[in-house]
């Protein structure tokens, strides 16, 4: 049997009720199957190969999200729009308002380092 897969650029996310997708994806490092994405204010896990998605964690803040960025064991990420950034650190249960803990109004871009 040959399996086939689906270029994720061949997904209509809308088909999956998918909204304000951001286009800042990471491959799950415990499932290479599975691509971490950002839609609906939700961390999503899509497996391309079947097209499931599973809801990883939910944003309370209702952010028009921008970036999106892992750190390298993907327990901690940072999501934002340009007003708005929120740390959410899985290992530990904590949720940092940055741009309230920082007072910084514009955000041009995130990094991990």
């Amino acid at each position: 049997m040959q399996l086939t897969y689906l270029p994720v650029t061949d997904i209509v996310f809308s088909d999956y009720n998918l909204a304000d997708v951001c286009k800042y994806m990471y491959f799950d490092i415990d499932d290479d199957d599975k691509i971490i994405m950002v839609a609906n204010h939700c961390v999503l896990k899509l497996n391309y190969i079947t097209i499931e998605i599973e809801k990883w964690y939910s944003v309370d803040y209702s952010l028009d999200t921008e970036f999106f960025m892992f750190n390298s064991k993907q327990d901690c990420f940072i999501v934002a729009s340009k007003k708005d950034a929120l740390l959410i650190d899985l290992k530990n249960k904590v949720e940092i308002d940055l741009d309230n803990e920082f007072s910084i109004q514009d955000f041009k871009s995130i990094i991990y380092d």
